[in-house]
């Protein structure tokens, strides 16, 4: 009986070393994963289901369709396709544990949209490769009272939408992106102070904030949207986002981040 109690002993003592062993692998296993120093944001978890997604609605040409191609074709015909060209990011980003996109509201003293909330961005320059250089140019610009300061090399891109018209007809071609594994804290404008030329205020908006307060106004015709329709609006803390940017934002919202974010069985 002693002789067994001892190998009993002994195959325990065995048992609890491996375990033992077992646990502190996995355990550097996990520290490794974090050893930055930060946890996983939402906006990393959901990125490979966006950019599902992002896959399923695009056209053949990769591309994300913002209005359906009838009406798109109205206003192509409308817009000038000439060397001028702008474009946005429409960048997403976690603030305060939740998704949610950047926006500015435009210095007060501009000739063009004083006053008025958009997505960061700007015109197209013979120095910029693409359109999508342009909207990270712009935006680093904007956001920042000096250009010593660039996020890009953080910025994950996935993809573009159809270019819609400004009020001038210059067609203005929104970049989806996102700082996955940037983690913010409100107010944004303590990180993005935003450049005193060009903007009043940085600021941001959760997404799931944004699909519950939908809204519309009721627009005069104009040429770009000649059947008087219910143009989308967004009420924030900020003042209303309406225009091009909620043009934008609408099927931005409904198309791929709320069915990703909050229905992902879909």
């Amino acid at each position: 009986r002693a002789a067994t109690s001892a190998l009993h002993q002994k195959a325990t003592m065995v048992l609890l070393r491996s375990t033992g062993l077992l646990l502190g692998r996995l355990s550097g296993r996990q520290l490794s994963s974090t050893s930055s120093g930060r946890s996983i944001t939402p906006l990393r978890k959901a990125w490979p289901r966006l950019q599902e997604r992002f896959d399923q609605v695009k056209n053949d040409n990769g591309v994300f369709e913002l209005l359906p191609p009838d009406h798109q074709r109205v206003i192509d015909k409308k817009t000038s396709f000439s060397h001028k060209q702008a474009a946005v990011l429409v960048l997403l980003v976690t603030v305060n544990g939740e998704i949610s996109l950047i926006f500015t509201q435009r210095a007060s003293h501009l000739a063009q949209h004083a006053a008025q909330i958009s997505f960061p961005g700007g015109h197209w320059e013979d120095t910029d490769e693409n359109l999508i250089e342009t909207a990270k140019r712009e935006s680093i610009e904007e956001l920042y009272q000096d250009t010593n300061h660039d996020f890009t090399s953080d910025l994950e891109i996935l993809g573009v939408a159809t270019p819609l018209p400004s009020i001038r007809g210059v067609p203005v071609t929104p970049v989806l992106a996102g700082l996955l594994d940037t983690q913010l804290k409100s107010p944004v404008s303590d990180t993005y102070p935003g450049n005193p030329n060009e903007v009043d205020l940085v600021f941001s908006v959760p997404v799931s904030t944004l699909i519950q307060h939908q809204d519309t106004d009721h627009l005069h015709a104009t040429k770009f949207n000649p059947q008087n329709p219910d143009a989308p609006a967004f009420p924030t803390n900020y003042g209303t986002i309406w225009g091009l940017t909620a043009y934008v934002l609408k099927p931005l919202l409904n198309e791929i981040l709320e069915p990703v974010l909050f229905h992902p069985a879909k």
